[in-house]
């Protein structure tokens, strides 16, 4: 999870990077509904019970002055939620906004034959004065809800269309004003109405499983808090784990709130801003919360199956954990990008490129999928194809410094090493895993001082907890000290590194691959011999 707060490309634009990524639509379950009977009392029974469902879910709405819906000309089997905007500018809530979509996407991704965008690819959307049809037009999808909101802590005002995206047509419009205490009741009646107007052949299938929360404060907290999260800023990341604690305190079982908490925790050790040992035990311990509450929710297993692989180095058992999460939920593409580059620890790259561009294909527009498929393609050893997706990502965003460190380390492994230090002083911050980069290139390019030197700053960082021991190997191992290395390379199996789980895969320790010291790291990490090519000195 990584800063991108540039202007946002096109989607045209990312269409060049990776021309070979595949659009993947995610499965279509089977309809839940009772199998038609052609007799007429069985006809005139399954009527009666889908109008009684329909009419509980609609009653707030009718209530509201809204517009009836229009009944479309085609059935409308794609939809994508935009984040809401302010009715009055000067009173713009960003949190309350983006989390009323977010409500709103979860809702209705639950149900079968109907394709919603998740929210990390509308997110973009929210500029006030935003096109909403062209927003439609670009994600691809047949009809799109927008809506704007204002509250003032006690009272909610919520104006909300349905466009059909080809013609224009409002499809349905509501107004509704309420306690914010009535949050819940607006956006079930949202729901039901947007449904009744793209799919009416779902709205039997409608079964609205137990609120997340009944709290309309750790509502407003928890969506806070994702917001925070979502900005993908590491400045960002301490505000959202205090509004998700604060959430936690006003309803502890708040299941979302958990395994969103897990993340934010993880995020601080992988973003090296906050030591390993300090927050992965409470990620886990987040993350296993949510599952107790909520079993049938992806998000909690995606979340424990990243802790597992990234604090316990639990890579077979954190792959069956992702498996289980995408089984619950194929459209995570974070649990997609996740799973990729856990394969790509255990040299799996089919395996992990395919993971890779089905999160790139689901959210073409968050960059950092589409940079991890060029980290893995050089991982891979295709260091030209690699290059030519990388240099394009950067033609497309210049300021993306996750790009500018991938592309360092092919220009650094493909014997470039000045080229490979201009990209790595352009980056604006470093970027997670990124901790040896400057140390290796000022090695290759024969200047062994500051390189050293890079190895002092690293030690100074590590005497705070964060794991740098892997990052020092690998300076070491450019400077052709194998012994130092190796010293360092057992340290890496304490401090937590995050980039230890590459050994397998790393071109920067293979000055280390025919040392004693690697085979028992292998043996360590992945419970195996290194492969039988990968001779072991005996002076290792």
């Amino acid at each position: 999870v990584l800063r991108d707060d540039s202007p946002a490309p096109s989607v045209a634009g990312l269409a060049a990077v990776g021309a070979a990524v595949p659009t993947i639509d995610p499965p279509v379950l089977p309809e839940s509904g009772p199998r038609r009977s052609t007799s007429r009392w069985r006809i005139a029974v399954a009527t009666v019970l889908a109008l009684a469902v329909a009419a509980v879910g609609l009653l707030l709405a009718l209530r509201a002055f809204d517009d009836p819906p229009a009944t479309p000309a085609r059935p409308l089997a794609s939809v994508a939620v935009l984040p809401f905007k302010p009715l009055v500018p000067a009173a713009a809530d960003p949190a309350l906004e983006l989390g009323m979509a977010s409500t709103l996407i979860a809702q209705l991704a639950s149900l079968p034959d109907l394709r919603v965008l998740p929210l990390s690819s509308v997110r973009r959307y929210a500029a006030p004065d935003g096109d909403p049809l062209a927003a439609g037009a670009e994600l691809g999808v047949a009809s799109v809800v927008e809506g704007s909101l204002q509250s003032d802590g006690r009272r909610l005002r919520v104006t909300v269309r349905l466009l059909d995206v080809a013609d224009g047509r409002a499809l349905w419009s509501g107004q509704f004003d309420e306690p914010i205490a009535g949050i819940f009741d607006v956006q079930d009646a949202i729901t039901a109405r947007v449904v009744a107007a793209v799919a009416p052949h779902l709205s039997a299938n409608v079964v609205r499983r137990p609120r997340p929360t009944d709290d309309p404060e750790a509502y407003q907290l928890y969506a806070a808090g994702l917001y925070e999260w979502q900005r993908r800023d590491r400045n960002g990341h301490p505000a959202a784990e205090g509004n998700l604690e604060a959430a936690l305190a006003l309803d502890p079982e708040y299941a979302m709130a958990w395994s969103a908490l897990s993340g934010v925790l993880a995020v601080q050790a992988v973003f090296a801003s906050r030591p390993p040992a300090e927050v992965f035990p409470r990620a886990e311990a987040a993350a296993r919360r949510a599952i107790e509450l909520d079993p049938q929710a992806a998000s909690g297993w995606g979340a424990l199956g990243h802790v597992l692989v990234q604090w316990h180095r639990q890579y077979e058992e954190g792959d069956r954990l992702y498996r289980r999460a995408l089984a619950l939920d194929p459209t995570d593409a974070q649990v997609r990008m996740w799973r990729g580059i856990n394969l790509a620890h255990l040299g799996r790259f089919d395996e992990a490129l395919a993971e890779l561009r089905q999160a790139q294909s689901l959210e073409p527009r968050t960059l950092v999928y589409a940079a991890n498929l060029g980290f893995v393609m050089f991982l891979s050893g295709d260091y030209a194809g690699a290059a030519e997706h990388l240099r394009r990502m950067l033609e497309i965003q210049p300021g993306f410094d996750q790009v500018r460190t991938y592309l360092g380390r092919v220009l650094l492994h493909s014997g470039r090493a000045e080229e490979a230090l201009a990209a790595f002083a352009a980056r604006r911050v470093a970027t997670p895993g990124g901790l040896g980069d400057l140390g290796r290139a000022y090695a290759q390019a024969g200047r062994p001082e500051a390189a050293r030197a890079e190895i002092t700053r690293l030690r100074e960082l590590g005497r705070g907890g964060i794991g740098v021991a892997y990052d020092v190997a690998t300076i070491h191992a450019a400077l052709g000290e194998r012994e130092a290395a190796c010293a360092a390379l057992g340290q890496a199996l304490e401090d937590h590194s995050q980039l230890i789980g590459f050994l397998r895969v790393d071109p920067a320790l293979a000055p280390l691959r025919g040392e004693r010291c690697y085979a028992q790291a292998f043996r360590t990490l992945y419970g195996a011999e290194p492969p039988a090519a990968t001779a072991v000195r005996a002076d290792g």
